[in-house]
């Protein structure tokens, strides 16, 4: 199917700007390295999201042609700043919210989006299964989230969607830290 070529190819792009921009950020200073490791991911959810959304609203029988443009970007950025604190957790931790912070900028409410975004991620983290693989349970709740209910969408469809285009960002995300490991830009903050 063109979609799942879509999919599979949409990450390739990253893996080889990782391995390029590992020397260029080794060479920087900490801080330095920090804030452009999180605007090279941030612009991989950003491109990504909006690869996605674009190619979904104009594919002919897509479940999400419906959706609100704004609204579907918005829920699978936000799907990508988890997959980005799945994978990076370890090694960054607040990573998501300087992504996050990147996007909405300095606002009011901020403390009120963190905290919002900390229960985004623990419901996609208790969805997602990664010992049995099977994420139907992830599937349908990115479903109500960008349907607002469990009603009026083909389900199967839409978590088979969400579903390969979230494990398909997490491949390309541990891609991406491998080649940051590799390169020592990074390594486990996790205590042995």
């Amino acid at each position: 199917m063109a979609i799942l070529d879509f999919i599979k190819g949409l990450f390739k792009k990253e893996e080889e700007l990782a391995r390029k921009s590992a020397d260029k950020l080794k060479a920087l200073s900490l801080e330095e390295r920090d804030r452009e490791m999180s605007a090279f991911l941030y612009q991989c959810c950003f491109d990504n999201a909006a690869k996605f959304v674009h190619e979904e609203l104009h594919r002919p029988g897509s479940p999400f042609v419906k959706l609100s443009r704004e609204h579907f970007f918005n829920e699978i950025l936000l799907v990508n700043f988890w997959a980005v604190d799945k994978v990076f957790r370890k090694y960054r931790e607040g990573l998501a919210e300087k992504l996050h912070q990147h996007y909405y900028g300095v606002l009011p409410d901020a403390a009120e989006r963190v905290a919002d975004l900390a229960a985004r991620f623990k419901t996609y983290n208790n969805e997602w299964d990664d010992y049995s693989g099977h994420q139907d349970l992830f599937g349908l709740k990115i479903g109500e989230m960008l349907f607002g209910s469990k009603d009026g969408y083909i389900v199967p469809e839409v978590s088979y969607w969400v579903i390969s285009y979230a494990d398909g960002y997490i491949k390309s995300l541990k891609k991406i830290r491998t080649a940051y490991k590799e390169a020592g830009i990074i390594r486990s903050s996790a205590k042995s």
